[in-house]
């Protein structure tokens, strides 16, 4: 198995991730900074959320953590960030020089279902 079962330092990341994910989301349009390489808006959205799903995943599994079932646990955390990945962008339509873009929460949850799926791949192994 290639991933670790050692789930406080995915909870740590988890933290950190989301931390930077709202900084980065959160911050006013006048105030991002130039990016000096090209790359797609969207792609940034599906690797964002990906690495945010594959993390929120590893944190949470466990075999029968609190005795609860493995695939309730899948559930309850591609719901919560399929959650985070929708309100985000809602929240994005308030915020100075940003809007509410259908197709980044599009490229969001994207991310969260490529991230599930290869946290399937990665528990294969």
């Amino acid at each position: 198995m290639i991933i670790s079962n050692n789930r406080k330092y995915y909870t740590i990341a988890v933290i950190l991730w989301i931390s930077a994910l709202f900084s980065a989301t959160f911050l006013p349009g006048t105030d991002l900074p130039e990016i000096s390489f090209k790359l797609n808006d969207k792609l940034i959205h599906v690797i964002m959320y990906l690495v945010l799903s594959i993390l929120f995943l590893n944190a949470s599994w466990k075999e029968k953590f609190l005795k609860i079932p493995k695939k309730r646990i899948v559930m309850t955390v591609l719901m919560s960030v399929g959650f985070i990945a929708v309100i985000t962008e809602i929240i994005q339509g308030f915020i100075p020089g940003r809007n509410t873009s259908l197709y980044d929460t599009i490229a969001n949850l994207i991310g969260v279902v490529i991230g599930f799926l290869v946290f399937l791949i990665m528990r294969k192994k």
